[in-house]
C-alpha cells in the first residue's frame, strides 16, 4: 500500500503538477485511506505537489481529522456523518454543526441579502435534521468588506431571524470582522433523545429508500439563473426559489425520529449520488433507485430538456435541495407515512438498499446504469462551473 501511495506521488512529480481527474483522485484515495497514505498525501500538499482544487473537500477533511484527537465524550466525531454528537452523560445526545457560506463559491449574483441571512441559518440545521436533532441555538460569524453597505448588514439579520424562528430557533450570538469578501459561518447546536438519534451508519439491505421531497429542484433553478433561460413564469418562479431559499426538514426529521422507523438518513446537499455514496460507504450497503418513483417536478424535465442535459445527471450530481435521504425499515413503513403525515410533510419511496453495495439507478426505459459517486464541490468548481458536473 505505501508503495503504491509513493507511486502516485511520482506520477504527480513526473506530470509537471498537472490537474488530476477529479474522480479519478476519489477513487485512487479511497483505497488508500491509511495513516501511511494521508502522512504521505499531507507531505505532498505542503511541499505544493496537490493543491486544494486537485485535491477537493472530502479529502482535504480527511487530512484534517487525521490531525485530530477526540476525547472520550465525543461519540460522532468529524469526517463522520452529518454532525457531530457529544455525550454529556444526560438523556440527550449535543448536536453540534457548523457551515460555510463566500460570495464567490456559493451566493448567485441573483440571491437578496435576505435570501442570505435565511440561507446561512438553512444550510447550517439541515445538517441537525439530518441527525433527528431539534435545533435550540445558532451563532453566526459574519465577514464583511469594509464597503458594505449597512443596509445590507441589516437585511442579512432580518433574514437570519426569520428562518431560525421557522425552525424553531434563534440567534443566540456570534462575530463580525472585515473579509474581503462577503463570508458567513454558521454553527448551530440542537438535542436528541438518545435512542432517537439518526446517522448514515445503520442501513441494513432491503431496507425501503425514500427522500423526503422533489429532488434536482434547485439544480434546475439555478440553470435558469446561469443560462437566463427563458421558462414559463410560473415554473421559473417555483425553481428558482428553491435554488434561492432552500428549506431543512427539521421537523419531518424529528418526527422520523421518534418514530423510530429509520435506519440511516443523510440531507441531500451535494446532489442525490453524492449522498447516496456517503450511505454506502458508511453503512456498507448498496443501492438501487428506480428513475420512474424519483420525485421531480415537470418544470425541472422542461429544464433538462431545454439545456440538453440527461434529467438523472441534472437532478443527481448537482444538489441544492436540502431534501432528507432516508433507508427506512420495511416493516415500519407505515409509521414513516404516519409520522411525515402528522408533520404536514412528505415521503418518496425510490429504491432499496442493497447487500452487494453497488449504486445504480434502472432508467425508466429499463437500462440499468452506475450511479457516479460525485457532487458539487466548491474546491473543484464554482456555482457558475457546474455544467461540469453534467458531462
Amino acid at each position: 500500500m505505501l508503495a503504491s501511495a509513493l507511486k502516485l506521488k511520482a506520477g504527480i512529480i513526473t506530470s509537471n503538477k498537472k490537474h488530476f481527474d477529479n474522480h479519478k483522485i476519489k477513487s485512487q484515495i479511497e483505497i488508500w485511506s491509511s495513516k501511511e497514505f494521508l502522512d504521505i498525501m499531507k507531505k505532498m500538499l505542503v511541499s505544493g505537489y496537490i493543491k486544494l482544487h486537485e485535491l477537493g473537500e472530502r479529502k482535504l477533511v480527511e487530512l484534517i481529522v487525521h490531525q485530530l484527537k477526540m476525547l472520550p465524550h465525543v461519540k460522532i466525531g468529524p469526517g463522520k456523518d452529518d454532525a457531530a454528537v457529544l455525550d454529556l452523560g444526560l438523556e440527550n445526545y449535543l448536536v453540534i454543526t457548523t457551515d460555510m457560506m463566500a460570495k464567490k463559491t456559493h451566493i448567485p449574483n441573483e440571491m437578496t441579502s435576505f435570501q442570505i441571512g435565511k440561507n446561512i441559518i438553512t444550510i447550517t440545521v439541515s445538517d441537525l435534521a439530518a441527525m433527528g436533532a431539534a435545533p435550540v441555538g445558532i451563532v453566526v460569524s459574519l465577514g464583511f468588506p469594509k464597503d458594505t453597505e449597512a443596509e445590507v448588514v441589516k437585511e442579512i439579520s432580518e433574514g437570519m431571524n426569520e428562518a431560525a424562528l421557522e425552525y424553531g430557533t434563534c440567534v443566540v450570538g456570534g462575530h463580525t470582522g472585515q473579509s474581503d469578501e462577503l463570508t458567513l459561518t454558521g454553527t448551530a447546536v440542537g438535542i436528541v433523545p438518545k435512542d432517537q438519534l439518526l446517522t448514515r451508519s445503520g442501513a441494513k439491505p432491503s431496507d425501503i429508500v425514500a427522500v423526503s421531497g422533489p429532488i434536482g429542484t434547485a439544480a434546475a433553478g439555478l440553470q435558469i439563473l446561469l443560462k437566463k433561460l427563458e421558462v414559463d413564469p410560473k415554473e421559473r418562479s417555483i425553481l428558482v426559489k428553491a435554488a434561492l431559499e432552500p428549506k431543512a426538514r427539521v421537523k419531518e426529521a424529528c418526527a422520523l425520529a421518534d418514530a423510530k422507523c429509520v435506519t440511516a438518513a443523510t440531507d441531500i446537499t451535494d446532489g442525490l449520488a453524492w449522498s447516496l455514496h456517503e450511505l454506502s460507504i458508511m453503512s456498507n450497503v448498496g443501492f438501487t433507485i428506480e428513475e420512474k418513483n424519483l420525485p421531480i417536478l415537470s418544470p425541472t424535465k422542461k429544464v433538462a430538456n431545454l439545456i440538453g442535459s440527461d434529467l438523472i445527471d441534472l437532478t443527481s450530481y448537482i444538489g441544492g435541495d436540502y431534501e432528507l435521504l432516508l433507508a427506512i425499515k420495511p416493516d415500519k413503513w407505515k409509521i414513516a407515512e404516519e409520522a411525515i403525515k402528522k408533520v404536514s410533510g412528505q415521503l418518496f419511496k425510490i429504491g432499496i438498499t442493497t447487500e452487494d453495495k453497488e449504486l445504480k439507478i434502472i432508467r425508466a426505459d429499463g437500462r440499468v446504469q452506475k450511479i457516479q459517486p460525485k457532487g458539487y464541490d466548491h474546491f473543484i468548481i464554482s456555482p457558475s462551473e457546474v455544467d461540469k458536473l453534467l458531462k
